[in-house]
C-alpha cells in the first residue's frame, strides 16, 4: 500500500490532489490543486477557483455553522477527490498521474472565498476513509 508522507509547514499539512465532477464518466481528474488536511472540519470544501476550472454544477445547498453565531448557506458540488501517490514528480504529457488507491465521491461545500494557500479543504468526510498517523518532527503519513 503506497504511503504519502507530508511535512507540516507553518503547522499546516498541504499536499496535491486531483478532482473530477461526480457523475461525469468523461471527466478526467484535474490535477494541481493544493489541499489542506483539516481534522476539525466535518465536511470537505473547494475554492471558487476549483468550481470555475472544473465547471462544477451545484447539486444543492448546505447550512454551515462556524465560530460565529451566524449560519451560512453555501452551494454543494458532487466530486471525486484523489490523493497523489508519493512517487509523483512530473507527469509526462498524455499520461495520468499515479494516485493512492483512493478516490472517494463526496458532496463538497463551495467556499465563499478564495484561500491563498490551498484550493481544497479535506474534511473528516474524506479523512475517515484514510489511514493517517502522526509522525515525529511534524510529519504525517497518509495511506488507504
Amino acid at each position: 500500500m503506497p504511503t504519502l508522507f507530508v511535512d507540516a509547514v507553518d503547522r499546516q499539512f498541504l499536499f496535491g490532489v486531483g478532482i473530477r465532477e461526480h457523475g461525469n464518466p468523461d471527466a478526467h481528474p484535474e490535477h494541481g490543486f493544493q489541499c489542506l488536511f483539516d481534522t476539525g472540519a466535518q465536511a470537505s470544501a473547494v475554492s471558487p477557483d476549483v468550481v470555475e476550472r472544473l465547471g462544477l454544477t451545484a447539486s444543492g445547498h448546505r447550512l454551515i455553522g462556524g465560530a460565529t453565531d451566524k449560519d451560512v448557506v453555501l452551494k454543494c458540488y458532487p466530486v471525486q477527490i484523489k490523493v497523489y501517490a508519493p512517487t509523483l514528480t512530473k507527469v509526462p504529457p498524455g499520461q495520468e498521474p499515479q494516485f493512492i488507491a483512493f478516490g472517494k465521491y463526496v458532496e463538497v461545500t463551495g467556499l465563499p472565498y478564495q484561500p491563498t494557500k490551498f484550493d481544497v479543504l479535506l474534511g473528516m468526510d474524506v479523512i475517515e476513509s484514510l489511514h493517517v498517523s502522526m509522525q515525529p518532527m511534524g510529519r504525517m503519513a497518509v495511506s488507504n
